[in-house]
């Protein structure tokens, strides 16, 4: 299934190995997917999955990440709509149009993270990491920004 979506050979080995019997999304439930995306190697092919409509995409709206290990995860598109995500690492992430309204990103380090599109509307970033982070075309509108 992987190779006829021209998958990557390693994100398809990774998947092999984690889902020896197939990606079985007929039980898909939060649970499960925030495993994919705490998992080291696998947060980075999330968004792919999802996109190419392999995974089915569980909002997380309300979820509480805080402190969540997000490095490098692809959680484009994710609905994180009032999320705590407090003190989340988020470096290099790639949000690009996420729904991060009203989520508490206090403290979060989004380094180089690529938030192109996403929505950041009354979302609270005081403290957090925004160096080398992409804000093009995000919506910010009434965002903390104190001391980002």
């Amino acid at each position: 299934m992987l190779r006829t979506r021209r998958a990557c050979q390693p994100g398809v080995d990774l998947f092999e190995r984690l889902f020896p019997n197939g990606l079985d999304t007929s039980n898909w439930t939060l649970t499960r997917q925030l495993g994919v995306l705490g998992h080291k190697e696998a947060r980075r092919y999330w968004g792919w999955l999802v996109g190419e409509g392999l995974l089915p995409a569980i909002s997380m709206a309300g979820a509480n990440l805080a402190g969540a290990d997000l490095y490098r995860a692809d959680i484009s598109r994710a609905d994180l709509y009032g999320a705590n995500l407090y003190g989340a690492n988020l470096t290099w992430a790639n949000p690009t149009w996420a729904n991060l309204t009203e989520a508490n990103l206090t403290g979060a380090d989004l380094y180089g993270a690529n938030l192109y599109g996403a929505n950041l509307t009354e979302a609270n970033l005081t403290e957090a990491n925004l160096n080398r982070a992409n804000l093009n075309r995000a919506n910010l509108t009434g965002a903390n920004l104190t001391g980002a």
